[in-house]
């Protein structure tokens, strides 16, 4: 229920134009309940990026820190990009290499997906 109550409120966010400054703490608070309850990687890269959207970086929130730190283990825990052969895993991969700044790993995971060929949505 939280990840569908997040989607809903970022949905508004990003269709605002990223202005609707209501719908990006409805969005967080819902993304960040799920996280607390299930720390699973859906909720945590939405609620990572979403706090970056408020301006808080890496290596001043400790939440955001906390958050890549908690979604590093659940996907190094998948295995060797390489290796990995779910599209969302790959791309949670990316996301939290872009977060981090480890630009060379997150072009080694575009080169992941682009190699699994992923359905177009």
């Amino acid at each position: 229920m939280y990840g569908l109550l997040g989607r809903i409120h970022k949905e508004r966010f990003v269709e605002s134009k990223f202005t609707d400054q209501e719908a990006l703490k409805a969005a967080i608070e819902s993304y960040r309940n799920g996280f607390q309850a299930d720390p699973n990687e859906y909720m945590g890269v939405n609620l990572a990026n979403l706090l970056v959207c408020t301006g808080q970086e890496l290596n001043t929130s400790q939440e955001l820190n906390r958050i890549c730190n908690v979604l590093n283990l659940r996907i190094g825990r998948k295995g060797d990009i390489s290796k990995l052969t779910d599209y969302w895993d790959v791309a949670t991969f990316f996301e939290v290499r872009v977060l981090l700044e480890e630009y060379t790993s997150a072009v080694r995971a575009v080169e992941r997906i682009y190699a699994m060929d992923p359905p177009v949505w």
